[in-house]
């Protein structure tokens, strides 16, 4: 017979459990997806000259293949993408494979490109990726083409772009460094950073079916809000590295971390093409107050990343990159439009 006091105790028992369950419960986000929408690189015509080693896409979502000029004293190679009707930029993302590069950035606002560009970039030794903020200098004006020549700004021999983004509004890198943490795996070069925007630094899981997770979190009191993330892996050991298969957490502590579920309520899972080295998942909405993102696979879930291949280790991670986006600029006056040139021009001569 159950006296009344046990009768309470259990019923405190199971309240605690639900009041426990429900703080530990997963995010549900309905509308996210394995996408980003504000990329519309590709969408329009795209063109390139062939450098030393020939013209290759550079919106395939494969760093790999990238575009190459062989040897100082040849052609720069160049990249531009045009679009029927103008379309709002905000920010631009290049990823090159090994070497530091530099380079121009033009733009048709509907009269041609002219002779002055619009801004110039460079990566430093230790980057392999950058974002370049658009919408400073346009202020919301549409162009009908975007032109990228890399140049040899940065006095090396060869230059090399695996990868360009063009976003339609500004993005801004919410991650770039960030503390990086893991659970099982090790570093496998460059400190295991995967948040330093160097493709170069990056992170192993293990080999076994132990869990596996990989991420960052912010410093100190701060929290992001964050729209997305892009997972770069792959890019320099084959198709066969690279994790294809994986799920997605995130803390709002620092400690406890929710898996990202989606509109039926399982756990969303990435899964990328092997020959594809970046994998973007959006969010459909902005999460506020977040602290930390990792990738998370084990045995369990059936997606602990493996590479048969490599006894001794499993497959890499190299950057996380988490993004959210800004609102885009007002347009500017007629007048301030016909000073964009000038403008580029005096950002070239404060530059040198």
């Amino acid at each position: 017979m159950v006296t009344r006091r046990a009768f309470i105790r259990s019923i405190a028992v199971m309240a605690a459990l639900l009041l426990t369950a429900s703080c530990l419960a997963d995010v549900t986000l309905p509308e996210i997806t394995q996408s980003n929408p504000f990329n519309m690189a590709g969408s329009g015509a795209v063109t390139g000259n062939g450098g030393g080693g020939g013209y290759v896409s550079w919106t395939d979502g494969n760093v790999q293949g990238c575009h190459y000029l062989g040897a100082p004293g040849t052609e720069y190679p160049w990249r531009e993408e045009r679009w029927d009707t103008p379309r709002t930029i905000g920010s631009l993302l290049f990823d090159a494979t090994q070497r530091a590069f530099g380079g121009d950035i033009y733009v048709d606002t509907g009269s041609g490109y002219g002779t002055v560009p619009l801004t110039s970039f460079a990566l430093s030794s230790g980057q392999s990726s950058l974002l370049v903020d658009l919408s400073s200098l346009l202020g919301g004006a549409g162009v009908c083409g975007v032109k990228v020549v890399v140049n040899n700004s940065m006095a090396e021999d060869h230059y090399q772009i695996g990868e360009m983004a063009i976003f339609s509004q500004p993005v801004v890198n919410l991650s770039q460094g960030a503390t990086t943490v893991y659970e099982g795996g090790k570093s496998y070069a460059g400190g295991g950073s995967v948040t330093d925007m160097d493709l170069n630094s990056r992170w192993r899981a293990d080999n076994n079916g132990d869990v596996n997770a990989v991420g960052f979190v912010v410093p100190g009191d701060q929290t992001i809000d964050v729209r997305g993330i892009r997972v770069s892996s792959g890019s320099y050991d084959g198709a066969g590295y690279g994790w294809h298969d994986f799920a997605v957490q995130i803390t709002y502590d620092g400690d406890r971390w929710e898996f990202l579920r989606d509109a039926e309520g399982d756990i969303f899972f990435a899964n990328t093409p092997s020959n594809v080295s970046l994998a973007w998942i959006d969010f459909g909405q902005t999460l506020t107050g977040v602290k930390g993102i990792r990738l998370y696979g084990d045995d369990v879930l059936g997606n602990n990343p493996r590479n048969f291949s490599d006894p001794n280790g499993g497959w890499l991670v190299e950057e996380i990159l988490a993004y959210n986006v800004l609102p885009v600029p007002p347009v500017p006056e007629p007048a301030t439009m016909s000073l964009l040139a000038l403008g580029g021009l005096a950002l070239l001569r404060r530059r040198r």
